[in-house]
């Protein structure tokens, strides 16, 4: 089995904002509007590989699961069964809960939640009206331009309390450590990949690193920086991430096929 573990926004879709001279289709809506898209040659890899019974395609996001749930055109395009959000804290199976993985969860950010309700108030300091969301106990994050001084402020005072600090798209995140994409894809595979011949994984941020190191094949956008291990293929892609990956990927399954048969 090979179990594929992926990032959404800037490695499968894009945002509306990113000119994409590409044929696509609509991913999301968002009041009515197209929000993101996802180019024709991605939705078709994706759809060969989902496909096949022996590969299993695991989205693995920081959206919330209003927002994961806005992209119906892309899920309605794909079967799959799993997705995890909100960084690793809730899987969804079916676009259901998971009772048993929310209960860990639950359990692992005991810890940490009064710590993140003091970043809330400090957020909520910083940002403007609305722009500051509350996601406890996994997460709270703030729609902000990049703020230099906060970051380091909030990581100085918060990292000894295993809390996580990071900013991209244009939002502030703060989160429990234990909520890193690559703690969720271990308590994923402890669970149900006993028998993966094959973990992949693909992201374009910082946020997708630790879910990057623990994958066999990971593939990123040139620039990012992913730690070497001889255990792991480390794949950067130059050009458009989505269609260079696909590509790319095909490539390697033709291979591991190819050399199977041997």
């Amino acid at each position: 089995m090979r179990v594929w573990f992926s990032d959404l926004d800037n490695t499968l879709i894009y945002s509306h904002r990113h000119n994409i001279p590409l044929p696509k289709m609509t991913a999301e809506y968002y009041h009515d509007r197209e929000q993101s898209y996802i180019t024709d040659v991605t939705i078709s890899f994706l759809q060969d590989f989902c496909h096949d019974e022996e590969n299993c395609l695991v989205p693995l996001t920081t959206r919330t699961r209003q927002q994961y749930e806005r992209l119906f055109p892309l899920r309605k395009r794909l079967v799959y069964r799993y997705a995890l959000i909100e960084n690793g804290a809730v899987l969804l199976d079916n676009g259901q809960p998971d009772e048993a993985w929310e209960k860990e969860s639950f359990a692992l950010a005991e810890e940490t939640e009064p710590h993140l309700t003091a970043i809330l108030s400090i957020l909520e300091q910083y940002a403007e009206s609305g722009h500051v969301h509350d996601i406890r106990p996994f997460m709270v994050y703030a729609k902000m331009q990049e703020c230099p001084a906060l970051e380091a402020l909030l990581r100085e005072s918060y990292s000894g309390r295993k809390i996580a600090v990071l900013y991209s798209g244009g939002k502030l995140y703060c989160l429990p450590s234990v909520f890193s994409k690559g703690n969720a894809v271990r308590r994923f595979c402890r669970r149900f990949t006993g028998r993966a011949d094959t973990v992949i994984a693909s992201g374009d941020s910082d946020f997708d690193v630790s879910m990057l190191t623990e994958s066999d094949i990971a593939l990123y956008p040139e620039g990012l920086c992913v730690p070497a291990d001889e255990k792991r293929r480390n794949i950067p892609v130059s050009g458009f991430f989505a269609d260079g990956m696909c590509t790319r990927l095909r490539k390697i399954f033709q291979e591991l096929s190819e050399n199977k048969r041997k």
